[in-house]
């Protein structure tokens, strides 16, 4: 007798071990755009330490589940899926361009060119050796960044921190967020960080003023990761500074098609 077909998942994969899997538990909650049910694994450091040790020679043929899980060998939760039964992967990370160096200016410079190669590596779902990448700024904590929930003006605009307050923003947000706790957000609460998220990065890159939320607006492409990076760059430079937009809103924009736009609308205004 056959053994029957694998079933399916889609990888995600998240820098933190707290908030982000938080996150994607509650866009299954509240959003239900999954056709596939999810693996979650949390590297818990940056990056920049998936990249260097991707683009190892040894490494160059591992696909991105093996590295995964030669980082979690003890790990039992995934041991038995293989790379056929991955349809997706999504890999989360912090913009994080402050860390290590004593120097932050050259480290700045130099971070923000490895998180261009890397949009530039990581750049397909579909392809088991690398995945596709999408950088919240400055870090997954964007996402609480909810300072304008009651002030509609500032949906209009985006808001930017210093680089050089980065390891403070975390503590700061957590003490003044609308959505202290992510477990609980509702329907409500997610239209309200899409809404602001899409107008963030619209306005970042001056596309389609005044976003609201419906279909024709939700129809609109939104930029690439890359093109969103490159002008976080160039206000890195300029001011020493980056646009907050969390990663998640405008993957969950990229990943619907037309039809499961349309869904959406109508889960969030049931």
């Amino acid at each position: 007798m056959g053994s029957g077909k694998k079933e399916s998942f889609i990888l995600i994969v998240v820098e933190g071990k707290k908030l982000e899997p938080k996150i994607i538990d509650s866009i299954n909650k509240n959003l239900q755009i999954f056709n596939n049910e999810q693996i979650k694994f949390c590297y818990e450091t940056h990056i920049y330490d998936l990249y260097k040790r991707k683009r190892k020679e040894e490494n160059k043929f591992k696909t991105l589940l093996s590295l995964l899980k030669e980082k979690k060998e003890q790990d039992e939760s995934f041991k038995d899926i293989d790379d056929e039964q991955i349809v997706d992967r999504y890999l989360f990370f912090d913009h994080d361009v402050h860390h290590h160096d004593k120097d932050k200016e050259t480290n700045i410079v130099e971070n923000n060119q490895k998180v261009k190669e890397m949009l530039e590596f990581f750049d397909t779902a579909g392809d088991k050796f690398k995945g596709k990448l999408y950088i919240s700024y400055p870090m997954a904590e964007a996402i609480k960044d909810g300072e304008n929930c009651d002030n509609c003006k500032l949906f209009h605009c985006y808001k930017t921190v210093y680089i050089n307050d980065n390891k403070h923003y975390k503590e700061n947000i957590g003490c003044k967020s609308c959505y202290t706790d992510i477990l609980n957000l509702t329907k409500q609460d997610w239209q309200h960080i899409l809404t602001i998220n899409w107008n963030r990065a619209n306005q970042l890159m001056k596309l389609y003023p005044n976003f609201v939320f419906s279909e024709n607006s939700l129809m609109q492409p939104i930029d690439s990761q890359q093109d969103i990076f490159y002008k976080q760059k160039i206000m890195c430079q300029k001011s020493n500074e980056v646009a907050v937009l969390s990663a998640f809103p405008l993957f969950i924009l990229e990943y619907l098609n037309n039809e499961n736009k349309q869904k959406l609308i109508e889960n969030l205004s049931k």
